[in-house]
C-alpha cells in the first residue's frame, strides 16, 4: 500500500515540476508559488514510515527554490534571492553538492552590496556607522554557509578564497576607528584546529600535511614555554616549497597564511603571490622600488615567490640579484611581520639555494610536494566533476584512468598533476556540450546532461592524441546505438 502511495506521490511531483517550469518560463511568480504550496501540502498529507523515501521530493523543492533564487538574482532582487537560497538549502539533500551553500553565501553578501569579486578597499567608502552591524551579520551568515559546504564536500580553492576574503573584511572593519562601538563584536576567528581539518580534507599531500602540523606544533610549543617564563626563541618560519606544477603549492601557502594568523604569528594572514615580473625592474633602482612595494603589501602576511630561481638568470648585470638582496634585508629587519615562501621545481630550487648560501641559511624549512598517485588523480577528477554537478560512469572512469596514465608516461616529470586532471575534465565537458547541442539541433537523443559517458572520454582521448600528432580537431562522431548507449 505504501509503495503505491509513494508511486502516486512521485508522479504528482513530476507533473508539478512541469507546471513549475512553465510558470517560471513566463515569469508568473504567483503561479510558481501556488504550485510550491501545492507541493508542500501534498507532502504533508502523505505519512510514510520510511522518511528516506521523501528525499527525491525534497530534491524537487530544493531545485525549485534554486530556480526562483536565480530568477530574483537576474532581476537584481537581492533580498528575495537570499530568502530563496536559504529555502533551497533547507531542503537540500546532496551531501557532495556544495553549490546551494556557496550561492547562499554570495546572496547574503549581495544584500549588503558586498562581492568577493571586488577588492575590499572598494567597499570601504560605502560602509558606515549606520550599516556596519548589518554587514557583520551578512559576513557571519556567509561564513557559516561556506563552512557547511566545506564540511559536506571538503575545501577547494574557491571556498578557501571566500573564507579568506571574509576574514580579511572583518579585520579591516575592526581596524576602522570610525566604526568602533557601532558594530557587533567581531566574529570568532577560525580556530587552528578548523584550518588543520581543512588541510586534512585535501586529497594526497601526506608528507606536506605532516610537516605543516609539525610547524604548528613548534609554534604552539614555544608559546607554552613563553607562558611559563622559559626562553622561547622565535623560530624562522620562512620556507621553501619544491614540487612539480599542479601539486598544490599555492593552495597550501594560503592555508599556512591562515594558520599563522590563527596562531597569532601574523596579524593579517593574507597571501601575496609574485613572480619575477612583479619584483624585477627594467633600470637601476627600479627593482628595489618594486620589491619593497610587494614586501609592504605582504606585511603581516605571506609573500609567495613562485619560480624563485628565475630571479637570477646568470648575467652579471641582472637586476634580479638586487631583488634578492632587498628580500634578504627585509627578512632580517621584519622577521616578526612577514613570512616568505620560495617555490619552484625541485632541481632548479635546490641549485638556486646551493648557489646562494645566504639564502639557504635563512630558509631552513623545506617542504617537498610529491606528484600525485594515479588513484589520487582519479579521486581529484571525480571531486571536480561533483563540484560541477556531473558524474562519470564506471566505463568512462576506466578511459579517464587510461588518459592519465598515458599523459604521465609521455611526460613523467612534467605532466601537470592536478592541472592535468582539470584540463581533462574541462575537455570532457567541452566534448559533452558539443555533442548535446549538435544532437539537439538535429532532433537526436543526447542523454543525461549531468553524465560523462565512456564515449565522451574516448573522444577526449582522441582529441588529445590528435592534437599531439597532427593538431587537427576530431570529428564529432558520438551517437546512440539501438540500445540507447552513447558511442
Amino acid at each position: 500500500m505504501e509503495s503505491s502511495r509513494l508511486r502516486m506521490l512521485y508522479e504528482s511531483m513530476a507533473e508539478l515540476d512541469e507546471e513549475v517550469q512553465e510558470a517560471l518560463a513566463v515569469e508568473d511568480i504567483s503561479m510558481f508559488r501556488y504550485h510550491l504550496l501545492r507541493a508542500y501540502r501534498l507532502i504533508e498529507k502523505v505519512q510514510l514510515a520510511d522518511h528516506h523515501s521523501l528525499i527525491p521530493l525534497y530534491h524537487y523543492l530544493s531545485n525549485w527554490h534554486q530556480k526562483l533564487a536565480q530568477f530574483h538574482e537576474a532581476k537584481g532582487e537581492t533580498e528575495e534571492a537570499e530568502r530563496e537560497w536559504l529555502s533551497s538549502i533547507s531542503y537540500h539533500t546532496g551531501d557532495a553538492d556544495r553549490n546551494p551553500y556557496v550561492q547562499f553565501a554570495h546572496a547574503a553578501l549581495a544584500v549588503q552590496n558586498l562581492s568577493v569579486a571586488r577588492d575590499i578597499d572598494e567597499h570601504m567608502p560605502y560602509i558606515t556607522q549606520r550599516n556596519v552591524k548589518s554587514i557583520q551579520v551578512s559576513l557571519r551568515k556567509a561564513r557559516f554557509s561556506i563552512r557547511t559546504a566545506v564540511s559536506r564536500s571538503g575545501i577547494n580553492d574557491s571556498t578557501s578564497y571566500i573564507l579568506g576574503w571574509i576574514d580579511e573584511m572583518e579585520k579591516v572593519l575592526d581596524a576602522r576607528e570610525d566604526l568602533k562601538g557601532h558594530g557587533e563584536t567581531s566574529a570568532k576567528e577560525p580556530a587552528t584546529e578548523d584550518i588543520l581539518r581543512e588541510l586534512d580534507s585535501y586529497i594526497g599531500l601526506t608528507r606536506v600535511k605532516k610537516r605543516v602540523n609539525e610547524i604548528c606544533n613548534l609554534v604552539i610549543f614555544n608559546q607554552l614555554r613563553q607562558e611559563k617564563g622559559l626562553k622561547a626563541d622565535q623560530p624562522s618560519l620562512h620556507m621553501v616549497f619544491t614540487g612539480n606544477p599542479g601539486t598544490g603549492k599555492t593552495t597550501i601557502a594560503r592555508i599556512i597564511a591562515r594558520l599563522f594568523k590563527s596562531l597569532g604569528v601574523l596579524k593579517s594572514g593574507h597571501l601575496v603571490e609574485v613572480g619575477r615580473a612583479d619584483l624585477v625592474g627594467e633600470y637601476i633602482g627600479h627593482t628595489a622600488i618594486k620589491t619593497l612595494g610587494k614586501l609592504k603589501e605582504a606585511k603581516e602576511g605571506v609573500l609567495f615567490i613562485d619560480e624563485a630561481y628565475s630571479l637570477v638568470r646568470g648575467q652579471a648585470n641582472d637586476f634580479g640579484r638586487e631583488a634578492i638582496d632587498t628580500i634578504v634585508k627585509e627578512m632580517e629587519d621584519k622577521r616578526k611581520e612577514l613570512v616568505i615562501i620560495l617555490a619552484g621545481y625541485p632541481q632548479e630550487m635546490n641549485a638556486f639555494l646551493q648557489s646562494n648560501p645566504g639564502l639557504k641559511s635563512r630558509f631552513s624549512t623545506q617542504i617537498t610536494f610529491d606528484d600525485y598517485q594515479i588513484d589520487e588523480l582519479m579521486e581529484i577528477g571525480e571531486k571536480m566533476l561533483k563540484e560541477k554537478q556531473y558524474e562519470m560512469t564506471e566505463k568512462a572512469g576506466e578511459v579517464f584512468r587510461k588518459i592519465i596514465m598515458q599523459k604521465i608516461g609521455e611526460e613523467p616529470e612534467n605532466h601537470g598533476n592536478g592541472r592535468l586532471v582539470r584540463n581533462i575534465i574541462e575537455e570532457a565537458i567541452f566534448c559533452k556540450a558539443d555533442f548535446v547541442v549538435s544532437s539537439k539541433k538535429n532532433g537526436l537523443p543526447y542523454g543525461q546532461l549531468d553524465q560523462i559517458e565512456q564515449a565522451v572520454m574516448h573522444h577526449v582521448l582522441a582529441n588529445m592524441e590528435n592534437s599531439r600528432s597532427a593538431n587537427k580537431p576530431v570529428d564529432n562522431d558520438l551517437q546512440f546505438d539501438s540500445r540507447g548507449v552513447l558511442h
